[in-house]
């Protein structure tokens, strides 16, 4: 069990927030009084905006619960599209592109707000969205969408995707990674 916990304590924060802005040890510290437990090793944290995180022993992080949409996921999801483009230039066509960049757009300041204990400014935001988007560059040059990302890409360049972005970046909220869609 200790062993669990001490990877979960690794790899936890940087799973829940790709931009790894989020001080989850704070975050946790600071709301420990509306933890409710779950089981014998497991409490979850109601976070204003919906958010639940699940901890363990030792009040580490175990994963994170947005039923409004993971905002983190999102903007992961996001940089690959963007990687994917700088990639592979004819895998999207220039308006799909400017329909990415959009939703890019709308998302940083949702990103930066949402941040704990502190929000984060829009330019930091913004430059370690490009970093995500330049170490999602390194890994394999795969030019063919997966159906998710295709799906993502027809989504955020369609009315209905736009107005289901507005309204999930609508509420302020931890920007975590999971679920993801």
């Amino acid at each position: 069990m200790k062993a669990l916990a001490a990877l979960a304590m690794m790899v936890g924060p940087a799973l829940a927030d790709p931009l790894t802005l989020v001080d989850y040890n704070a975050v946790i510290a600071a709301n420990l009084d509306r933890a409710e437990a779950m089981g014998e090793d497991r409490r979850s944290i109601d976070l204003p905006g919906g958010v639940v995180l699940i901890i363990g022993p030792d009040d580490v992080l175990i994963t994170t619960r947005d039923p409004q949409g993971a905002v983190g996921c999102l903007m992961d999801r996001l940089a690959r599209l963007n990687a994917a483009a700088r990639i592979c230039p004819g895998v999207m066509t220039p308006g799909q592109a400017d329909g990415v960049d959009s939703a890019v757009a709308a998302v940083i300041p949702a990103y930066a707000a949402g941040v704990l204990p502190t929000p984060a400014p829009q330019t930091e935001v913004a430059a370690r969205y490009e970093r995500l988007v330049q170490s999602h560059l390194r890994g394999p040059a795969i030019c063919d969408l997966s159906p998710d990302a295709g799906f993502l890409l027809n989504f955020v360049n369609s009315e209905d995707g736009r107005g289901w972005l507005a309204d999930t970046l609508a509420t302020p909220r931890l920007p975590v990674a999971a679920p993801c869609f």
